[in-house]
């Protein structure tokens, strides 16, 4: 009887850790603003120059490219290819399907590239790359590698809201 009771207890108590273990991802550190938050993100991700990104994209290879400025920038203009998602939608968007292929990463600012880059990593993206710099550096040093209004010049649009007459009525 006392080994039966042993062997519960060894059990429950690789059980307990088991259990508490899998809940140690979570990270419960906390920054004292946005910028100490951004250079610790910084480590944890890895760059690419836009003239080592620029090699890439003229190779035509397999990879998925991430523009993560707001929806009526993309409409503007992008990086040929790019799938717009925005950074704050990082976590639910549907639109990058392979998280197995090179995955690069740009927006309007090179700190918001780093965040939605660590947010990818996070979900399991297997190899996530910034591109050094912004949007703007980019249009500048390469104006032929724009692709003019990739959403036909809007914004996209969002699903449309049912009106209804206050509370269920």
């Amino acid at each position: 009887m006392k080994i039966n009771i042993i062997s519960r207890l060894l059990i429950f108590s690789m059980i307990a850790v088991g259990f508490s273990s899998c809940c140690n991802g979570i990270s419960e550190k906390t920054y004292p603003d946005l910028k100490s938050y951004t250079d610790e993100a910084r480590t944890h991700v890895e760059f690419i120059s836009q003239v080592d990104f620029k090699k890439v994209l003229d190779a035509q290879g397999s990879f998925n490219l991430l523009d993560c400025r707001e929806a009526e920038n993309y409409g503007e203009a992008t990086i040929p290819n790019a799938v717009n998602v925005p950074r704050g939608m990082i976590g639910f968007s549907e639109k990058i399907q392979n998280r197995h292929i090179p995955t690069y990463v740009f927006s309007d600012i090179e700190d918001k590239s780093i965040l939605a880059a660590a947010s990818l990593k996070l979900i399991k993206y297997a190899k996530v790359i910034v591109i050094s710099g912004n949007w703007e550096d980019w249009k500048t040093t390469y104006p032929d590698d724009i692709q003019l209004e990739p959403g036909g010049g809007q914004a996209e649009a969002a699903a449309p809201v049912e009106e209804e007459g206050g509370c269920g009525g």
